[in-house]
């Protein structure tokens, strides 16, 4: 459901309910837990891991849009709480240069949510009352892009499918692909 390779060299990914840590250097797996959401027995999945500036590993968890983070150095997860109640996929997480992280949801309705972990402030800054998902990526010039009028996945992109620059929280210009 996502998979990703950190710049300490080892690769984050989910599969089913559980969240692995692997080490290619010697070649095992270093960290391995059924993801759990907060005060629960219930398990969720890993979506789309993210490396943050400092390290930790953001991720969105189905069912229902819960946002967790791995902090590496002491193994334990934290969950920042459900981005959008009414979606079921948190399917991609970028984070800007103020440390705002971005998810990208959907299916029922493409939403985009902003999450302060400094203060735990979160927004809704884009939606559309249509079937589909939204994306958030981080761009090759080290900017956060969005999209909510069409899920990119699969590589189709058409000029009806608008990115927009986000930062420190908010919903930005129009911007070409990132």
């Amino acid at each position: 459901f996502g998979s990703m390779g950190a710049r300490t060299g080892k690769v984050y990914f989910g599969a089913g309910k559980m969240f692995y840590e692997f080490d290619p250097v010697k070649k095992a797996y270093t960290f391995y837990e059924a993801i759990n959401k907060s005060g629960t027995d219930d398990t969720c999945e890993c979506w789309s891991p993210f490396e943050a500036a400092d390290g930790r590993i953001w991720f969105g968890a189905y069912p229902v849009t819960h946002l967790m983070c791995f902090e590496p150095k002491t193994k334990t997860f934290t969950e920042h709480g459900v981005m959008a109640e009414d979606q079921m996929y948190l399917s991609s997480v970028a984070e800007d240069n103020w440390g705002w992280i971005y998810s990208g949801m959907g299916t029922s309705a493409p939403t985009i949510a902003a999450y302060n972990p400094s203060t735990g402030e979160k927004r809704i800054i884009a939606r559309m009352e249509t079937p589909g998902s939204a994306e958030v990526r981080l761009g090759t010039d080290g900017n956060v892009y969005g999209i909510v009028n069409g899920s990119t996945h699969g590589g189709e992109y058409s000029p009806e499918k608008q990115w927009h620059r986000l930062e420190n929280g908010t919903w930005g210009e129009r911007a070409t692909e990132p």
